[in-house]
């Protein structure tokens, strides 16, 4: 008598055990989250300072790899995965960037939003009528990202991070 409820627990581990292991796994939804800010600045050096003076960002990353292609990230430690990017309008990292002129310094800022699946995101914005601001271009690794405008004019980065080594 004593053995049949550990027999009982046996049979019941081994059932549920086993009918998990044999479902197939689902597909993720598509999801999105915000991952950064792109701020538009006259000057990197003196930006990136005064973030950090005052703000108490870090510069994690300040590259220049090719003429008129600055990229400088900063992020708070208490918040890393939101990183702030700083751009200049005429230059930068981002092709929409050479037709901002130099006035909307301190009044136009990039929200940008990472998603799992591009291309279900991208399709989904087409068919709601959503105003595209530059062409779909290639990130490292693999990765895209596309600049969009909301209904009051905002630009957003929409982006999926590349997974190649």
């Amino acid at each position: 008598m004593k053995r049949f409820p550990l027999l009982v627990s046996f049979l019941l581990v081994t059932t549920f055990s086993t009918s998990a292991q044999d479902q197939t796994p689902s597909t993720p939804k598509p999801s999105i989250r915000l991952a950064g800010i792109t701020l538009l600045v006259r000057d990197y050096d003196k930006a990136a300072k005064w973030y950090s003076d005052n703000f108490g960002f870090e510069v994690r990353d300040n590259k220049d790899p090719r003429p008129d292609k600055r990229w400088v990230a900063m992020w708070s430690k208490e918040s890393p995965e939101l990183q702030i990017f700083l751009l200049k309008p005429g230059g930068g990292y981002m092709p929409v960037a050479k037709t901002l002129p130099l006035n909307r310094i301190g009044k136009e800022t990039f929200w940008i939003l990472r998603t799992n699946d591009y291309d279900v995101m991208v399709e989904r914005m087409k068919k709601n009528g959503v105003r595209f601001r530059s062409r779909m271009y290639d990130m490292p690794r693999g990765g895209k990202e596309i600049v969009i405008e909301d209904l009051y004019g905002n630009l957003w980065v929409l982006q999926q991070v590349g997974s190649k080594t």
